[in-house]
């Protein structure tokens, strides 16, 4: 595989059948590049191709691992983005041209978007890269964060918002205190919580300060107690830091040892690359980016699905069997309060969060 190194980090190759020869070549030049546009005659995943032998797992795994160890994943794709086919009747589709980049690209360009256009008359398709600004956000939906958790006033301040008082059945008492437990956490996050990120530096600062004090009275009571303390608040808010980012990730394993802060939020920043609408296709075919346009057009898709009259669409089943006055006395009977626990602790504890922004750990008590 001959690979070209164009400016500004860009990649392009030709074809060669010898794996070896790719791997060496792609760690080679790989390495070290924030962004990468290439031909890599090669595919990540199994689905990648379509028609022909089916891709060897091992190819698969050597391909990744290079990509793993340069840093690099894909960007954001829209539109056909198995590039290249083969022009005969027995067709064959494969994904053999991407735009990867590194955490660098990606935090200096949070909201690039890679468009495949059709191929023409040649066997791949071309690639247009999209390098958008960053674009307002509106305001964010409550999200329940088990590092508020570590803080001694959060359990008193959940307890004494709990005690509110609500007329109606238990499943009703129940939503409206989850409600009134989320308005005050929201208050108390702001005075309470808001500021992990500067608390963080100040802890350190100050465990900077306590030892280098220890350093020049190395058997000081007073400096060797300071530093203890300093070490351990400076524990606390890494550990704070940490679990903040593991939730707001999604992800939700860890390998054992150091800190995986880093990993965390390099997964925050992909994942908000990915979920980004950056462009929409009008009915007549033309391309809208404007944030503005394009929240109109959401908008005006969703009032257009749910007010046209769908009733000859609908297919409608057959007529069900009477349900049993039995059945029917069991399905309108209130709910009981040893049912709702046995849903609610039956929940897995740390699965993401429902419509309210709690997770099913703090529903279960």
């Amino acid at each position: 595989m001959l690979l070209t190194a164009l400016p500004k980090g860009l990649l392009f190759g030709t074809q060669s059948s010898v794996l070896l020869l790719q791997l060496v070549v792609w760690a080679g030049l790989l390495v070290g590049l924030n962004q990468a546009s290439c031909f890599f005659n090669e595919v990540r995943y199994s689905n990648e191709k379509v028609g022909g032998s089916p891709v060897h797992s091992r190819r698969l795994r050597k391909f990744n691992s290079c990509i793993l160890a340069s840093g690099l994943e894909d960007l954001k794709s829209i539109r056909h983005i198995l590039s290249w086919n083969n022009r005969q009747d027995s067709r064959i589709l494969c994904r053999l041209d991407r735009v990867m980049g590194n955490q660098t690209f990606i935090t200096s360009f949070p909201h690039t978007l890679v468009e495949y256009l059709p191929p023409g008359i040649s066997y791949h398709s071309p690639l247009h890269l999209f390098c958008e600004p960053s674009f307002p956000s509106g305001p964010k939906p409550f999200k329940y964060f088990e590092t508020w958790e570590s803080h001694p006033t959060f359990f008193t301040t959940v307890q004494e918002a709990w005690k509110e008082d609500f007329i109606g059945n238990r499943q009703f008492i129940f939503v409206k205190k989850l409600a009134n437990v989320k308005m005050v956490l929201k208050s108390w996050n702001k005075v309470v919580f808001v500021l992990i990120h500067h608390n963080l530096r100040t802890s350190k600062n100050e465990l900077e300060v306590a030892q280098s004090a220890l350093h020049s009275h190395p058997c000081d009571p007073v400096s060797i107690s300071a530093e203890a303390v300093a070490r351990s608040n400076c524990l606390s808010m890494l550990s704070q830091e940490e679990k903040f980012a593991r939730q707001k990730s999604r992800q939700l394993w860890l390998n054992e040892g150091d800190s995986n802060t880093k990993f965390f939020y390099n997964s925050i920043k992909s994942r908000s690359a990915i979920n980004t609408i950056s462009r929409l296709r009008h009915d007549d075919g033309s391309i809208c980016s404007d944030p503005e346009e394009i929240k109109t057009l959401i908008v005006q898709f969703y009032q257009n699905l749910l007010n046209r009259d769908s009733s000859s669409d609908i297919l409608l089943p057959p007529p069900l069997s009477s349900v049993l006055d039995a059945e029917n006395s069991t399905l309108c009977s209130p709910i009981l309060e040893k049912e709702l626990r046995s849903a609610v602790f039956g929940m897995k504890a740390l699965s993401s969060l429902g419509p309210d922004g709690f997770p099913d750990q703090v529903k279960g008590g």
